[in-house]
């Protein structure tokens, strides 16, 4: 098995043993014209895990619209998102789970439709916790072309995860207020695209500009998670001086939360105590 963390191995293990008795396909057929360069007879004849990048590859990007059938294609998903997650298959993770759509994945047997999602979630949470903000908006997408609703995908996500989700989803605010274009595999799930973009918007303690109760000052989240102090020093007169300096991850959190506390010891620690107007209140 190839290199990954071990949340993922032993999702991986659970897979090839849920669908150990998936049998193999007798024959491949494919039209000429698509699968001219795809080796159907080893394919069918090699070990699954003896299968690699190049025996594979081109299957994945062809499989079910033009070579082989749904149920060929479930003999060869252990192997096919093994080399996915292990970023060792250079096909597109929207392409690639996207075939698990087109062969009816939410009507396989329970256990061999477990241990995918099982698997799905592994690697979700592994990118989470990454904060790798690309690879997560392809698995998100590869995940709504799998299944049928991305809702309880993000419920998942906002209960096991949310001392890391906080700037992972601060990215993805910053790209939809940069008119995010998600790209043309959304095109397949516009519905699931539908449930992203409101629990982007809607997510719990999502704070993206705290207030000081006083009006004094204003710390702002930005998508790359810097902070903006503004200080209002006439009280009203429009006069308004900012800085700015990076935050600790822990910092993000509070301010995320709406913290005032941290919020005015921050204020005070980037004016390094110097600003009369935040002097009376350093904490």
């Amino acid at each position: 098995m190839l290199d990954v963390p071990a949340p993922i191995r032993e999702a991986l293990e659970a897979l090839y043993r849920a669908f150990a008795e998936v049998p193999r396909p007798l024959h491949l057929v494919g039209c000429p014209c698509c699968s001219g360069r795809v080796d159907l007879a080893r394919l069918a004849a090699a070990p699954l895990k003896d299968l690699a990048e190049e025996d594979l590859a081109l299957y994945a990007a062809k499989a079910i619209t033009t070579v082989g059938g749904a149920t060929d294609f479930v003999y060869f998903v252990p192997r096919l998102l093994e080399l996915l997650v292990s970023n060792a298959l250079r096909v597109d993770v929207e392409i690639v789970l996207g075939k698990l759509g087109l062969a009816e994945l939410a009507s396989w047997p329970p256990a061999l439709s477990a241990a995918v999602d099982g698997l799905l979630w592994a690697e979700l949470i592994e990118r989470v916790r990454a904060e790798e903000l690309i690879p997560i908006d392809e698995w998100l997408c590869g995940i709504a072309l799998a299944t049928p609703n991305l809702a309880p995908w993000l419920r998942r996500l906002s209960q096991a995860e949310p001392l890391v989700l906080p700037p992972v989803i601060r990215r993805l605010q910053g790209r939809l207020r940069t008119e995010w274009s998600p790209g043309a595999f959304w095109e397949g799930a516009a519905s699931s695209l539908v449930q992203l973009q409101s629990w982007i918007r809607e997510a719990p303690g999502g704070r993206e500009t705290l207030y000081d109760e006083r009006g004094l000052f204003a710390i702002k989240l930005l998508p790359d998670g810097a902070l903006w102090i503004s200080v209002d020093r006439e009280r009203g007169a429009g006069v308004v001086e900012t800085k700015s300096r990076r935050l600790t991850d822990a910092e993000s959190m509070a301010v995320w939360n709406g913290d005032a506390e941290t919020a005015r010891a921050l204020a005070w620690q980037v004016h390094d105590g110097h600003d009369e107007a935040l002097a009376s209140d350093p904490k």
